[in-house]
């Protein structure tokens, strides 16, 4: 699982399970694509950056209930490989509260298909606010999550009853490039992408009409998706059948 936390932290979750237990082993770092690194490995710390890597590890039992929460305290290194469409992050002798780690994960660096790798940012559009027909949204709460294969972006605005906007891509992230915009987050595909509107008050759904495309753009540390004047269907609530939604999400 790939995550960015609230304050702008890249987590790497490895999960394993063993009988009722299960074992979530955390590489924390400030960036996507970390480049090549040899160093030592950080203190726990809500915010990273530079070079650094942290490790922890959380274990949940089911039965009798039990959880607790193992963070890097002293000592291990860790390295770093970002080569040749790979990236592998190793640490060793990670210092634990009562326990030592020794970890690896490594996996392919997700590609977009060629005939969508070129792309133009709309100009104009400013970051983080999306505009749903009239009414324009700035986000103060912004969510990156890989779940069933897929990437979840989500930017929320909580000022009045939550309204969010979740953008979903078919690999644990989304690569730079342009994407065609499908009606149906089931069967996601590279280089597509499906759009989701939902408001708990009053409350409304709208999603994503195929036929149009949304532009990328995914750096070292950030990811930035616009959208403009892409058609939204009304699922749920009382609004028009249809609106547009033009806007920003980067984080």
């Amino acid at each position: 699982t790939l995550t960015k936390d609230i304050y702008g932290t890249i987590n790497y979750i490895l999960t394993a399970y063993s009988a009722d237990t299960t074992y979530a082993l955390t590489f924390r770092m400030p960036k996507y694509l970390p480049t090549t690194y040899n160093g030592n490995l950080a203190i726990a710390s809500n915010v990273f950056s530079g070079n650094d890597v942290g490790v922890g590890v959380v274990r949940q039992k089911l039965s009798p209930y039990y959880f607790d929460n193992q963070y890097f305290v002293s000592g291990g290194t860790t390295v770093i490989t970002n080569q040749a469409g790979n990236l592998t992050i190793e640490v060793t002798n990670a210092g634990l509260i009562g326990a030592t780690v020794n970890a690896k994960i490594e996996f392919a660096i997700p590609v977009i298909p060629s005939a969508n790798a070129s792309y133009t940012v709309p100009s104009g559009i400013m970051d983080n606010q999306m505009i749903l027909g009239t009414t324009t949204y700035t986000a103060n709460q912004q969510n990156i999550n890989s779940q069933n294969n897929q990437s979840l972006i989500e930017f929320t605005n909580t000022s009045s009853g939550a309204k969010s906007f979740k953008l979903y891509f078919a690999q644990h992230f989304a690569p730079t490039g342009t994407y065609s915009i499908v009606a149906s987050k089931t069967g996601l595909m590279p280089g597509q992408a499906f759009i989701e509107y939902v408001s708990t008050s009053p409350l409304e759904q709208y999603t994503s009409l195929a036929g149009s495309s949304i532009t990328v753009v995914t750096d070292v540390d950030d990811v930035s998706v616009t959208v403009q004047n892409i058609s939204m269907n009304k699922i749920i609530g009382t609004g028009a059948s249809t609106l547009n939604l033009t806007g920003n999400s980067k984080h």
